[in-house]
C-alpha cells in the first residue's frame, strides 16, 4: 500500500506556491448578516464553510439566524428546527463527529441558557445529555484533538463567574475536576493547538471585574499557567483561532477600556505582534474562525463602542505548509447508517498510521476504499448516487484510485483500519479520501451499504 500511495500521489502533486506577506482584506458582499455583537462562528471542516449563528442586534435584540460563508458569498440557512435567538453562546467544530457544537448563551439580560445543539452541515439538532454545565453566557470552547472531545471553560450567569471545565463527547457533558485551573472568568478566548496537543486560553474578565492577560494551557488532564516574557494587554472579548498554516494561535482585538485592533500570534512559548497591513477598525465582541482550505483567518462583526459592525475581513497566512488534519463529510446508508470517523487523536502525519473507526456494521467483513479525488471519478461528478446499482440512498464519495482494503473487526458492529503514510516530504498538502462499505444482505438488492467519507490532508505535523 505504501508504494502504491507514493507512486500515485507523486503523480498528482501540484506545484509549490510562494509565501506571501500578511494583509487584512475587507470582503464586501452584496448579501451579508446584519451588524451584530456576541455572535459565534465555527468553521465546518466537513462542508468547507464558515457557520455563523445568533448574536445581539440593535435594541438589545437577540438574533436566531444561521449564515454560511463559503469564501465568496454569504447565504442564510433556513431550517425547521434551530436554537432559539441568543447572544454570548459558544460554538466549535467537533472533528471526530464532523459536527458543530453550540452551548448556552443568553436571550435577555439575566436570562441564560444551558442547552446543547449540533449542526451537521444542513440542520440543527437539539441534544438531550444526561449532564450539562449550568446556564451561562461568555464561556469559551475548543476541540481537544488528542481526546477527541470538546472542552468548555468558564462563563458567567446572574452575577456568578465560573471556573469549571467540562468535556463533551458527542453524547454527554462531563464535569472535569483538576488540581489547578484558570481563575473564574468570562469573555475570554480559547483555541486548540493540535501540533502541541494543547488547548490555549487567554484573557477575559474575572470575578473581581478585572480584565486578564494570562495564558493557561490544557494538556488533556490538567491546566498549566504559562508566564511569557511579553503579552498582549489585558482585555475581554478578544477572538482567537489556530492557524493550521503557521501552526500557531492568532489573537485579534478585544476591549481594554476602548476597542482594540491589534493582532498577535502564540507559538506555545512566546507572543509576537503581527505587523499586518490594512488592519480592520477597532472592535470587540466579534467572532473569528480559521479556514484551512483557503489558509485564511475570517473575522466578522463586533462593536466599536458606538455601532454594530457587519463587515467581513480575512487575513491570509504567509506560508502554504498545511497541518495534517482529518475531517468527515457526507452521509452513509443503511439503518442505522454505516459510519466512518478518524480515531480520537489520530491525524494523517507522514511517517505514521492513520487510524480509522468504522461503526454500525450490518455484517462482516468491512472494507475501506481509498481515493485521491472527491470531485470526479473519470468524467462523472461526485458524490455519485448508487441507486442504479440497487443501493438506494448510498453514495460514492471518491474515485477509488487506490483500491479497497480489508478492515479489522472490533466486535459485531465495529471495525478499524490502519493506513501507513510514507514519510515523503512531497506528500505534504496532498488530500487522500477514505470510505467504508460492508455486507448488508437485507438492506437492498445488492446487499452492500456504504459509509460517509473522510478527507485526509497529509502533513508533517
Amino acid at each position: 500500500m505504501a508504494s502504491d500511495l507514493r507512486a500515485v500521489v507523486l503523480a498528482v502533486l501540484a506545484s509549490a506556491t510562494c509565501a506571501r506577506a500578511q494583509t487584512w482584506d475587507l470582503r464586501p458582499t452584496p448579501t451579508a448578516p446584519a451588524g451584530r455583537v456576541l455572535h459565534a462562528m465555527a468553521y465546518d471542516l466537513a462542508a468547507a464553510r464558515t457557520v455563523l449563528f445568533g448574536g445581539m442586534r440593535w435594541g438589545l435584540t437577540p438574533d436566531g439566524e444561521t449564515w454560511l460563508w463559503d469564501g465568496t458569498t454569504w447565504a442564510q440557512s433556513f431550517t425547521t428546527t434551530a436554537p432559539s435567538a441568543r447572544w454570548g453562546h459558544a460554538m466549535v467544530f467537533d472533528a471526530v463527529r464532523a459536527e458543530i457544537v453550540l452551548f448556552g448563551g443568553s436571550f435577555a439580560w439575566g436570562q441564560d441558557l444551558d442547552d446543547t445543539w449540533t449542526w451537521n452541515g444542513s440542520t440543527w439538532q437539539q441534544r438531550s445529555p444526561a449532564h450539562r454545565p449550568s446556564a451561562r453566557a461568555g464561556a469559551a470552547m475548543a476541540f481537544d484533538h488528542d481526546l477527541g472531545r470538546v472542552v468548555l471553560f468558564g462563563g458567567a450567569a446572574g452575577g456568578a463567574v465560573f471556573a469549571d471545565t467540562w468535556w463533551w463527547d458527542g453524547t454527554d457533558w462531563q464535569n472535569v475536576f483538576t488540581a489547578a485551573a484558570p481563575s473564574a472568568r468570562f469573555a475570554h478566548a480559547m483555541c486548540s493547538d493540535p501540533v502541541r496537543g494543547r488547548v490555549v486560553l487567554f484573557g477575559g474578565r474575572d470575578g473581581s471585574q478585572q480584565d486578564r492577560n494570562d495564558v493557561h494551557e490544557w494538556d488533556g488532564a490538567q491546566w498549566h499557567a504559562i508566564v511569557p516574557a511579553v503579552s498582549p494587554s489585558p482585555r475581554l472579548h478578544p477572538t482567537m483561532v489556530f492557524d493550521t498554516v503557521q501552526r500557531q494561535c492568532v489573537l485579534h482585538a478585544g476591549h481594554e477600556g476602548q476597542p482594540l485592533h491589534d493582532t498577535w500570534t502564540w507559538n506555545g512559548v512566546a507572543w509576537a505582534p503581527v505587523a499586518a497591513a490594512n488592519v480592520p477598525p477597532p472592535r470587540y465582541e466579534a467572532a473569528m474562525v480559521f479556514d484551512p482550505h483557503r489558509g485564511r483567518t475570517v473575522l466578522f462583526g463586533g462593536g466599536d463602542g458606538s455601532s454594530l459592525l457587519g463587515d467581513l475581513w480575512e487575513l491570509e497566512s504567509p506560508s502554504t505548509a498545511p497541518l495534517a488534519s482529518a475531517a468527515a463529510f457526507g452521509v452513509g446508508c443503511g439503518v442505522p447508517p454505516l459510519t466512518i470517523a478518524p480515531a480520537p487523536g489520530s491525524r494523517p502525519v507522514l511517517g505514521g498510521l492513520q487510524q480509522t473507526l468504522i461503526g454500525n456494521l450490518a455484517a462482516a467483513p468491512a472494507f475501506l476504499a481509498i481515493g485521491l479525488s472527491s470531485s470526479h471519478v473519470g468524467g462523472t461528478a461526485l458524490p455519485l448516487p448508487l441507486s442504479a446499482l440497487g443501493m438506494s440512498g448510498c453514495r460514492l464519495y471518491h474515485d477509488l484510485v487506490l483500491g479497497t482494503h480489508g478492515c479489522t473487526p472490533m466486535g459485531a458492529t465495529m471495525a478499524t483500519h490502519s493506513l501507513f503514510l510514507p514519510p515523503v516530504p512531497q506528500f505534504v498538502g496532498v488530500h487522500v479520501y477514505l470510505q467504508a462499505c460492508c455486507l448488508a444482505p437485507n438492506a437492498n438488492p445488492t446487499g452492500l451499504i456504504t459509509s460517509n467519507a473522510i478527507d485526509l490532508a497529509l502533513g508533517d505535523v
